[in-house]
């Protein structure tokens, strides 16, 4: 066996892997971020398998039907991002391949497979909700755990099948053990920093928008808003007045009405201009919830939906308890008219590093791909009178805490609003 050549066929791989990453963040970069799961888990899996057969096409021969090489980073990988569909198809696509190569090292895979794949699919759902350094780290050590498990199957099968194994046979395992881990860090680092871009971007464009929109806003809305005032008086003018008829007051009530409707449409125009935090306090995150929860309750109860909030943490944050009291309400109202036949509506609060999750999940009608990607938007809402200025304004709230607002959703069952804002210094 020439270990020379041997961890330079290894290392060839290492692009065979590489590539294809690239390509898929190139191509589905923006979907990653806001495409339904599904779809961008099948991606996953088409590109990691082919990843995967051309490593095995490409493998090394350390022994007759002895193959060595890089397969189980885009194995891992595949599980590790692509989801439990993504998983279960690279790991058929493997052990197929692997059996029609054929040789006597067929049972080496199926036996570290049965191993490591359990513990892989028990990561998937926390493994999402890591943050990219513990990911790396996550990822290696799962990848170091493998390389040597392989090693060692690998020298137990030869030492019952009675084949000797030297020195040289070591060095390699020791080679391919080292450049296989290192491969995996240098892949999960660059698969977390091309999503890290991707989400930087994403919110980048988001905020431009926004910036737009808030001018254009602000400068229509003073515009507006002197006229309308002047109308208004008027009518109240003439609603007060005892010459009208009984029978025209009903409408002129639903004009001031209307007019008052504008109005805070108008003011909401505003404070999307404008929503500076103004004077930052320390906060208890669990307190500022249970308070908002106390004002909701009734509304909620008018509804059938029943609130709770779920949490052994309470975190403190710096910001300005009523307008992130006016973020919760706005959202925790939309959930709960979302859920037009009742339900529960969920509030979760964790802790991750030096940032605070909260998170309102309801079970309501929930949203298309397409209606995620417009929410947040100017005009833009799924109720019937709705305008899309009350989240809007939510989502420059949460900006200027430096923070922000991911949301997900299916349509039929259900809407997850998870609010990200760092803890207090």
């Amino acid at each position: 066996m020439d270990v020379i050549n041997g961890i330079n066929q290894i290392l060839l791989q290492v692009l065979i892997i590489l590539f294809p990453i690239i390509i898929f963040y190139f191509f589905w970069g923006d979907k990653v971020l806001i495409e339904n799961k599904k779809s961008v888990g099948f991606a996953y899996g088409i590109i990691v398998g082919t990843s995967l057969i051309l490593c095995m096409i490409c493998s090394f021969p350390i022994y007759h039907g002895y193959l060595l090489d890089l397969r189980t980073i885009p194995l891992l990988i595949g599980i590790l991002y692509g989801g439990y569909g993504a998983g279960i198809f690279i790991t058929v696509v493997f052990l197929g391949f692997r059996y029609y190569l054929g040789g006597g090292g067929t049972l080496v895979p199926v036996i570290v497979c049965s191993i490591v794949l359990p513990i892989t699919f028990l990561l998937i759902p926390k493994y999402k909700s890591y943050s990219s350094r513990h990911k790396v780290i996550i990822a290696t050590i799962l990848t170091l755990f493998t390389s040597l498990l392989i090693a060692s199957v690998t020298y137990l099968k030869l030492m019952w099948s009675n084949i000797p194994v030297n020195r040289d046979f070591l060095i390699f395992f020791a080679g391919f053990s080292i450049i296989q881990t290192g491969t995996m860090l240098i892949t999960v680092s660059l698969i977390e920093s091309m999503r890290e871009r991707l989400m930087l971007h994403y919110r980048l464009r988001q905020a431009e928008k926004l910036n737009v929109l808030s001018e254009m806003a602000a400068s229509i809305a003073h515009e507006i808003r002197n006229p309308m005032t002047v109308i208004r008086g008027f009518m109240q003018l003439m609603n007060n007045n005892a010459q009208i008829p009984m029978d025209i007051r009903p409408y002129l009530k639903l004009i001031i009405e209307e007019l008052d409707r504008a109005e805070s449409i108008i003011t909401g125009f505003l404070s999307l201009a404008k929503p500076q935090l103004e004077r930052l306090e320390p906060v208890s995150v669990l307190e500022l919830i249970h308070n908002v929860v106390n004002v909701m309750s009734p509304y909620a109860l008018l509804h059938g939906v029943q609130i709770q909030v779920f949490t052994d943490y309470s975190p403190c944050i710096e910001t300005n308890p009523r307008k992130l009291s006016q973020v919760l309400i706005n959202i925790i109202k939309n959930g709960i008219e979302a859920m037009t036949d009742g339900g529960l509506l969920k509030i979760e609060v964790k802790e991750e590093e030096d940032i605070v999750l909260i998170k309102i999940i309801d079970s309501g009608i929930g949203m298309t791909k397409e209606e995620l990607k417009r929410l947040g938007t100017l005009f833009y809402s799924t109720k019937t009178k709705g305008t899309g200025v009350g989240l809007m304004i939510s989502y420059k709230i949460i900006e200027s805490m430096n923070g922000r607002i991911e949301v997900s959703s299916e349509k039929g069952t259900g809407t997850q609003f998870t609010i990200i804002i760092p803890k207090a210094s």
